[in-house]
């Protein structure tokens, strides 16, 4: 028998085939199904058999899941940590500056440096999207839920495409897209993952065989793509649970999240503990880098601090359910309408074969450049200028000033020209009740709307998460001040303060464009800091979803599964096959082949 040599760390990486060769020729050993080829007429191999070195279990060893839930954890932490921190300085610089020019020079002269800024950035997202990390474009959302569902894409989680994600993200999120950090987050976690898992994991499911027979004697290294397989899903479901449950600082909000993302069929009964685990680890560690500098983990979260819970009444349900009723239908022509620009989008750029790179490049800067001057000149022909009236207790609202006196405020300017985070708290808060008139949201509203459904197909990576709370948040926060202004609401007790309404509206909204239920009500109760919405956020969800499923069967993830032609395997058999019976799916046999 040939000796089989010890496991070397050189050949860690080795996939398919890999084998040292003793003496003779050998056929190439298949990794998945423990069988051999019979490719070479050199081998001449008439007789193989294979002798495992070691028994193996399906499961990785238990210590070994538990070091890369725990790495992966940590490293998001971090992660998300060192993304924060470099979006808030760059976002506060950019408005610094723009600022300065206006105080110095004129409105017009700080729209303009607001614009160079911007435009700047984008370049820089769209040549590193471009020429160096393609894949870094769009959410990573239907690509990663491909993958996670079991199927094979090649190049999804590389080095260069988690690095070049995170550099792009962060400069997306600086030049003023109306984008979030939800979808690419979630793809960094699962590259993040996945990288740890392929090197921790790998020397586990590959163990040196002897080959043996007639006309040679070779050892060979035998991978199990299988065990791994199983492996990397689970941990990459890991951390896509970790990027949501920082972002709103909810860990059950993202085990949740990845439940409804993969659904039931994709999630082994062992990855439930393992998800707890690893998101509570990720949120703990980045409350303590954070508390480490001296803030805290809600700044850069949507969270109202609201000390004492609101209690609504039933005369505010009905308005709920109003508030369901508009954006259900809406969500879905929404959905559509994006789906329709990314289309026309992919169309255009088709045509232009030759410099289609530097076309997309071209757009970016163009969209980055109207999106700024878009919400520069919105708020400052729509919006009136109010005095900052200063709370007594809690944190102060980050209104913005723009083209008013010290002291005032600029309401579109508040919602417009600052993150999208940053805009979700002003909608949510109950101590902002006049702060925010309806005519300045509705205003904030076309804009944003109009601008977030023409940015799908740009090449810069984009979430789309809170995008959709801000747009129902605004819609939201339009009918409870309306309800305030021509109703007596406030009079019986009701609730009298519209970021309530504003919280419904995101629900409603989220849940339309994601198609997901458990794990809207979830976050937005946890940016509530109110369980006692728990109810109402149910029933507008339940509607809202309920009239969205009429019009769109399928998310805007799914729908874009299906326009990438990414492999996907649903759940459940389509409705066409209800009315099949087995016997029409069976093919037809010759007579040989039947049996008598």
């Amino acid at each position: 028998h040939c000796n089989c040599p010890n496991f070397s760390r050189g050949a860690r990486r080795k996939r398919l085939v890999s084998f040292r060769r003793k003496r003779g020729r050998m056929a190439p050993v298949r990794s998945a199904s423990r069988e051999f080829q019979e490719g070479s007429s050199r081998a001449r191999l008439r007789q193989s058999r294979y002798k495992p070195l070691q028994p193996e279990t399906h499961s990785l060893p238990s210590n070994v899941m538990w070091r890369i839930t725990i790495y992966t954890a940590v490293s998001m932490a971090f992660a998300n940590f060192a993304s924060v921190l470099i979006i808030s300085k760059i976002v506060h610089w950019k408005f610094a500056r723009m600022n300065m020019a206006i105080q110095d020079h004129g409105i017009y002269h700080g729209i303009f440096t607001l614009a160079f800024i911007v435009s700047t950035l984008a370049t820089l997202c769209a040549c590193l999207v471009t020429f160096l990390v393609p894949g870094a474009g769009g959410s990573g959302a239907p690509e990663n839920k491909g993958w996670l569902n079991g199927n094979t894409i090649p190049g999804l989680f590389t080095y260069r495409n988690l690095v070049g994600r995170a550099f792009a993200t962060i400069l997306a999120n600086t030049a003023g897209f109306p984008v979030g950090r939800e979808g690419p987050t979630v793809t960094m976690g699962s590259n993040i993952a996945y990288v740890i898992t392929d090197a921790i994991a790998f020397p586990h499911v590959q163990q040196w065989i002897d080959v043996e027979s007639t006309a040679a004697c070779s050892t060979a290294l035998l991978v199990d793509e299988e065990r791994f397989s199983l492996a990397s899903r689970m941990m990459c479901t890991v951390g896509g649970a970790c990027g949501m449950a920082m972002l709103f600082d909810s860990p059950i909000g993202g085990i949740v999240y990845m439940f409804e993302e993969i659904t039931s069929a994709s999630w082994p009964v062992e990855l439930t503990f393992r998800a707890f685990a690893g998101t509570t680890i990720c949120t703990l560690v980045s409350r303590a880098a954070l508390s480490f500098l001296g803030t805290n983990i809600k700044a850069f979260v949507v969270f109202e601090w609201n000390p004492e819970p609101q209690r609504y009444t039933w005369a505010d349900m009905p308005f709920f359910i109003l508030i369901a009723v508009i954006l259900g239908p809406f969500s879905a022509f929404h959905t559509r309408a994006c789906l329709a620009v990314g289309s026309l989008r992919q169309k255009v750029m088709g045509k232009l074969a030759g410099s289609q790179k530097y076309a997309k490049i071209a757009e970016t800067i163009f969209y980055s450049t109207l999106c700024a001057c878009t919400y520069a000149f919105v708020a400052f022909l729509g919006g009136n200028c109010l005095k900052y009236q200063k709370k007594e207790s809690g944190p102060q609202s980050e209104f913005v000033r723009f083209n008013c006196e010290p002291g005032h405020y600029n309401p579109v300017a508040s919602l417009l020209l600052t993150t999208t985070d940053a805009a979700v708290k002003l909608l949510f808060s109950t101590r902002d009740q006049d702060e925010l008139q309806w005519p300045n949201v509705l205003m904030a509203f076309f804009a944003y709307t109009a601008l977030n459904i023409g940015l799908t197909g740009i090449p810069v990576p984009s979430g789309n998460f809170t995008g959709s709370m801000l747009i129902g948040g605004m819609v939201g926060r339009i009918v409870g001040s309306l309800t305030r202004e021509y109703t007596m609401t406030a009079s019986r007790g009701g609730l009298e303060v519209s970021g309530v309404y504003a919280m419904v509206g995101s629900a409603a909204m989220l849940c339309g464009f994601k198609q997901m239920s458990v794990a809207v009500v979830i976050f937005i109760c946890g940016c509530a800091n109110d369980l006692n919405l728990v109810t109402p956020l149910m029933c507008s969800v339940a509607v809202s979803l309920f009239l969205n499923q009429l019009i769109n069967k399928r998310g805007f993830d799914e729908e874009q599964i299906a326009r990438k032609k990414i492999p996907f395997l649903p759940g459940e058999l389509p409705h066409a096959m209800d009315s099949r019976e087995a016997w029409q799916l069976v093919d037809d046999l010759p007579e040989d082949a039947i049996l008598p």
